[in-house]
């Protein structure tokens, strides 16, 4: 068994969950806080899951995050762009804090999420 990674904090956490790369969802599932310090590991996985292979959409499920900044609204924002490059859909479900902060922020209506 490995020793936790001290740059992770804990409870923080970001897996793959279900979907084949031949055009069903693929879904991202994110807990903890997305701030400056793991919002590297949430762009990188994003950016896996766009650039591997097949078409379908890519689900970015934020319903386990407990505090969302702006860093992590501009990996989604990036993402977002990266998606549209390659015609994947990306899809947001966000917790109630993300919807928060997008909503504040002006980007909500940007992944279909109600204001």
């Amino acid at each position: 068994m490995s020793a936790p990674d001290p740059q992770v904090p804990a409870g923080f956490g970001v897996e793959f969950d279900g979907g084949e790369p031949s055009g069903t969802a693929r879904r991202l599932v994110v807990s903890g806080e997305l701030d400056l310090m793991t919002s590297p590991r949430f762009a990188a996985a994003l950016e896996e899951l766009l650039d591997g292979p097949g078409t379908g959409p890519v689900v970015a499920d934020l319903t386990g995050v407990a505090f969302f900044d702006s860093s992590a609204l501009g990996v989604l924002l990036q993402a977002a762009d990266r998606a549209r490059n390659r015609n994947r859909p990306l899809r947001v479900e966000p917790s109630e804090r993300v919807r928060k902060v997008m909503v504040l922020a002006g980007t909500a209506r940007h992944f279909g999420i109600a204001e």
